[in-house]
């Protein structure tokens, strides 16, 4: 459902969608908090990109062990990137720039083994590269 015209908000019960190997709902107008319940999901892809989703991002979210891509970028998001995310092996590419993501950077992304592709421009990040990374 990528690039339509989609309004409200990401509904709870989207955790239940068992079957779902991508979730795509990039390019629309959805806005509130990205839903616990999303890290019900065995997705490999996650992405939220360029709505108007506020809120933090749940750590929930670095439970995702099947997550290969995960992209939040370009919404409206704040505070600061959970360490968690740290614990996603799987992922190779992980989106978050276009935000208002504040803090450092965490040394814990440096544990994602198969990262190759980290975006985190346009966001208040502060401090220093982590040598982990």
């Amino acid at each position: 459902v990528r690039g339509n015209n989609l309004t409200g908000t990401i509904p709870d019960s989207i955790g239940n969608c068992t079957s779902f190997e991508i979730l795509d709902v990039s390019y629309n107008q959805l806005t509130g908090v990205i839903p616990y319940n999303i890290g019900f999901l065995q997705v490999a892809t996650l992405s939220l990109q360029g709505n108007r989703l506020t809120g933090k991002i749940p750590e929930v979210i670095g439970l995702m062990q099947a997550l290969a891509v995960l992209d939040l970028s370009d919404n409206e998001l704040i505070g600061p990137i959970p360490p968690i995310l740290g614990n996603l092996s799987f992922t190779g590419k992980l989106y978050l720039h276009g935000n208002k993501l504040t803090g450092p950077i965490p040394p814990e992304l440096g544990n994602m083994s198969r990262l190759s592709y980290l975006q985190l421009n346009d966001n208040e990040l502060v401090g220093t590269i982590p040598p982990e990374l």
